[in-house]
């Protein structure tokens, strides 16, 4: 028999699952775009949502004229 804490703790984990250490469990990706082509050189996420986790993407996000490597 499990005791009332036992219980309360499996419900937490089942409600709660842990964070994805790849989208950190965020689904927005983040899309630079070059202003002057329009072409996408790099995205924070793939379109089809996280390779990791599995889940799909919430939102978009798109930045003109900023790349990937100057936001971070």
């Amino acid at each position: 028999m499990r005791t009332p804490l036992a219980r309360l703790e499996r419900l937490e984990a089942a409600a709660h699952p842990g964070t994805c250490p790849t989208c950190n469990s965020h689904r927005t990706r983040i899309v630079s775009i070059d202003e002057h082509t329009g072409e996408e050189p790099g995205a924070s996420l793939p379109a089809d949502g996280c390779p990791t986790c599995g889940r799909p993407i919430r939102r978009e996000r798109r930045i003109v004229g900023v790349t990937m490597d100057e936001m971070a």
